[in-house]
């Protein structure tokens, strides 16, 4: 009796791992992250620092881009990103947490920035930045896509 139980029990988890996975449901179909960059900022010190985070949960501009970079990566070069075609989003979560994205896109074109983050208590923050393609995106959150510098 055990051993069925057993069995049920990985049968069900099976099925919710594999239901989870699934690239298409009513909320949209998962974005692929071609390249993310992830950090924990720890300390009382730092939670300013996630002030610098837009808004809008992207950034579509070269300097725009650069800013934030050199506001949370201070000691890495700036990576290179051609902003006519790709989009970087980004997302915090409080507590020195680790973050990581999850966007969707619907059928009309709405990116919506979906993160998924650890539960640590404590002072600091925790990012993530992913580049995705641009192409077939017409909004993010709702609002049209918009050009930094």
């Amino acid at each position: 009796m055990a051993r069925l139980s057993l069995v049920m029990g990985i049968a069900l988890l099976a099925g919710l791992v594999a239901s989870a996975g699934q690239s298409d449901s009513k909320d949209g179909k998962d974005v692929k992250v071609e390249q993310s960059w992830t950090g924990r900022l720890t300390g009382k010190d730092k939670e300013p620092l996630r002030e610098g985070a837009p808004a809008k949960m992207y950034v579509s501009g070269p300097k725009t881009f650069a800013g934030l970079w050199k506001l949370w990566r201070t000691e890495e070069k700036v990576p290179e990103i051609d902003f006519s075609k790709k989009v970087v989003l980004v997302t915090t979560a409080g507590g020195p947490n680790e973050v990581k994205l999850a966007p969707k896109v619907d059928a009309q074109g709405n990116l919506t920035v979906r993160s998924i983050a650890t539960l640590v208590g404590g002072p600091g923050f925790g990012y993530a930045l992913g580049i995705v393609d641009r192409d077939g995106i017409k909004t993010i959150q709702g609002k049209a896509l918009a050009r930094d510098d």
